[in-house]
């Protein structure tokens, strides 16, 4: 019994496997005709097993950039605010001349960056030798870096060879400090001539507000005069060395914004009040 049960099985299977193979030698003849009646069918089959991966890789790219839109949002909320358009508003320009001081900017940094304010810092080289990692800070953190001379001599009383030295050197300490060298300057004291006019080949940056924090060391004081003098387009003259000073910037920031004010560096003041800077030329306000 057990025999013809496997014999019948066996025959079974043995069907099955001639209409598989029936089957299968059918399909490939079909393949076969086909191929011989329609050549091109083959090369738009192998077209289309091309086309399949290009095309995934395609719908990948697609769903990358999909994504693209989220992360440039993301980035943007980063962006410091003086990004946004600057048309129309009231602007201002803090400036911090005879630093960097180790004593007193880092401190200044910190409010600037707690605040999201821009300024331009207006060193002494000397003082940049002495606190070089401060000034890379203020580089790196976004300000200005602009020349106050290397050790805050009069340029009205040099020579046109000793203000192109005083140039380089000056720019020789930045460059080799931050990587930069600078374009703008502030002539120490305010003191011109017309052989500074003519020789410094740096625009010059000179003031409109001077709240006069170096003679009354008063945070209050400073805090009101600025407040009081502030006009658009105005530069404001202080010194991040003194600590009064720098007690008194949180204060002049909320007090400007609350009057509606933005603050801006100086390039970026000369640049939103559509004024090219120029060498030699001196500028008080924008």
């Amino acid at each position: 019994m057990k025999k013809v049960e496997k014999k019948a099985k066996k025959e079974q299977n043995a069907a099955v496997f001639r209409q598989t193979f029936d089957r299968r030698g059918r399909l490939l003849q079909w393949f076969h005709e086909v191929n011989m009646q329609y050549p091109w069918l083959k090369v738009a089959l192998v077209v289309l097993m091309i086309l399949l991966p290009l095309n995934e890789a395609a719908q990948a790219q697609k769903v990358e950039e999909a994504r693209a839109p989220t992360r440039a949002v993301a980035l943007n909320l980063k962006a410091p605010a003086r990004k946004r358009s600057l048309e129309g508003k009231k602007l201002v320009a803090l400036t911090f001349d005879d630093g960097p001081l180790a004593a007193t900017t880092p401190q200044l940094l910190d409010i600037l960056k707690k605040k999201q304010v821009p300024a331009t810092f207006f060193v002494v080289g000397t003082m940049a030798e002495r606190a070089p990692e401060v000034l890379k800070r203020e580089q790196k953190e976004g300000h200005e870096v602009g020349s106050h001379t290397t050790a805050h001599r009069s340029l009205a009383t040099m020579s046109a060879g000793e203000i192109q030295a005083e140039k380089q050197q000056m720019n020789s300490i930045v460059e080799r400090i931050t990587g930069k060298g600078v374009s703008l300057v502030r002539p120490p004291y305010g003191a011109l001539s017309d052989t500074v006019r003519g020789t410094m080949g740096q625009a010059m940056i000179l003031w409109s507000v001077d709240p006069e924090d170096w003679r009354d060391r008063k945070a209050e004081t400073v805090r009101t005069r600025v407040r009081e003098m502030a006009h658009d387009g105005a530069v404001i003259l202080l010194h991040d060395i003194h600590p009064t000073t720098v007690e008194a910037v949180p204060g002049i920031i909320d007090d400007l914004r609350a009057d509606g004010y933005e603050f801006v560096t100086v390039s970026e003041l000369a640049e939103a009040k559509k004024v090219k800077l120029e060498s030699g030329k001196v500028y008080r306000s924008f």
